[in-house]
């Protein structure tokens, strides 16, 4: 994914478009630009989580962003802490109510269970 580099928090809240007039590529493109942001300053390694897609709606009342990923664990943090500090940087960002889903990834399950499998059987 690339991103365009904004080098402070007006700029990027100026380089937003108003919330109606926003396309949802714009606006996946945008939350997916601020979770990597995130993810930066929070230093949290997100390789680790396995994230295979990061997506977004616009809802009645705000934003829904869906987020796929291995190991939900990780991101939902002890007792919702990690994710409840997500969601409030996605707000403070977007200026209004942010819904976050999370999905996880059967894929990643299916992969380690076939290469837990050949180590067994010594392939």
């Amino acid at each position: 994914m690339k991103f365009k580099r904004h080098t402070g928090e007006k700029e990027f809240k100026d380089s937003l478009l108003p919330e109606a007039k926003l396309k949802r590529q714009e606006l996946s493109r945008d939350v997916r630009y601020s979770i990597s942001q995130w993810f930066e300053e929070y230093s949290i390694y997100y390789d680790r989580m396995l994230i295979t897609e990061i997506s977004s709606n616009r809802i009645k009342n705000g934003i829904q962003v869906n987020i796929t990923l291995g190991r939900p664990g990780l991101l939902i943090g002890k007792a919702g802490s990690t994710i409840a500090t997500l969601e409030k940087y996605l707000e403070d960002r977007f200026s209004t109510n942010i819904k976050i889903h999370i999905v996880e990834s059967q894929m990643w399950n299916y992969n380690f269970k076939y290469e837990e499998k050949e180590l067994k059987n010594g392939k």
